[in-house]
């Protein structure tokens, strides 16, 4: 069966979710090569994608309804985000600590409801909520940062471009911001991963406002991608420290060009299948629900002496199940309010 409903860009969501899961399925299998498990973790940058994704769509709203009414309502933005994001969210937090509480008796970290969980020097739990935080704080400042420019009558243009060049220095100027620490800081904080959701808002606005501009990016993009692609697959072989410091906002670029070629061709064929467009549909609920899937998958497997790579296959399909209920049971519901209590302003 076919569908179409922004094909490319389920397209793009669907592969961002696809490569999580390869990234952390991948770290569960035994006796495989090293280089292989290095390519698996590749797959680390499916969030780099849905970041440049997310900037693009985000961006996209706000320089529309600007476009059409020369000012953003911004306390109806932060509200869509919040009631978008928030309820899938806090329906799977209880669930993911009563795990933790369950076999490690650790107290709750309350900062996880505050979304600062990601300023932690090491994240306790709930790993994968360390993205929802910085996309939290990106809904929060965006709008107040662009409005500042507006008033101020900064250029719309060059502010952008500043913030995405800080994004990349982020890592450099920081002195807490070093390679081979525990998962916290030096990885999650939020103003070390901005390079990818800047560089959507910026080619967001750059489509809508310079039509020259974009198609000259168009022309770059496809000419790049190639060299793009194999830079991102040497990504093993770089030194830990200049990953560290330069490989997110590197794949940052690669993520663009690919967002940039996939929205301005026609439909791909394989875009249009109902497995991509529903993967693409269930990805939040994906991404929130799938590592609890595979801890507990890969708890149980030794218990029922069943090898842990046959495990994968049983863990995706659970995941696949899981993500799916919590579409229908939390995620959909919730933005079915959100359209009832703040519908989407006309102008947009």
């Amino acid at each position: 069966m076919l569908l179409s409903r922004d094909a490319n860009t389920d397209l793009v969501r669907a592969l961002a979710i696809a490569l999580v899961l390869v990234h952390h399925l991948g770290q569960n299998m035994v006796s495989i090569p090293a280089w292989l498990h290095a390519y698996f973790n590749l797959g680390f940058h499916g969030v780099t994608l849905f970041f440049v994704l997310s900037g693009w769509l985000i961006g996209g709203l706000y320089w529309r309804e600007r476009a059409t009414s020369g000012r953003v309502d911004i306390l109806r933005f932060w509200g869509r985000r919040w009631l978008r994001t928030l309820p899938p969210y806090f329906a799977v937090l209880p669930v993911a600590y009563l795990a933790v509480w369950l076999f490690r008796a650790e107290p709750f970290e309350l900062r996880y409801v505050f979304f600062l969980q990601n300023y932690l020097d090491e994240m306790p739990f709930f790993l994968v909520s360390w993205s929802l935080a910085v996309e939290e704080h990106f809904y929060l400042l965006l709008p107040l940062l662009l409005g500042s420019f507006a008033l101020l009558r900064i250029s719309m243009h060059g502010a952008l471009l500043a913030l995405i060049a800080l994004s990349i220095a982020a890592r450099l100027i920081d002195p807490a911001a070093q390679a081979g620490t525990p998962f916290g800081y030096a990885i999650t904080a939020s103003h070390l991963n901005m390079t990818g959701l800047m560089l959507g808002v910026y080619l967001a606005y750059v489509r809508m406002h310079n039509a020259e501009l974009w198609q000259a990016y168009s022309n770059w993009a496809l000419k790049l991608f190639l060299p793009f692609l194999v830079g991102f697959l040497s990504l093993p072989f770089w030194t830990g420290e200049i990953r560290y410091l330069f490989g997110s906002s590197f794949v940052s670029f690669v993520c663009a060009a690919g967002l940039i070629i996939s929205v301005t061709n026609s439909t791909f064929r394989i875009a249009r299948y109902a497995a991509v467009h529903k993967l693409a549909l269930w990805s939040y609920s994906i991404y929130l629900t799938h590592a609890l899937v595979i801890n507990a998958t890969m708890l149980l497997a030794p218990r029922l002496g069943v090898p842990t790579n046959l495990m994968v296959p049983v863990s995706l399909a659970l995941i696949l199940l899981l993500g799916g209920l919590c579409y229908t049971l939390v995620e959909n519901p919730s933005m079915k309010l959100r359209e009832r209590l703040i519908p989407r302003s006309p102008r947009t």
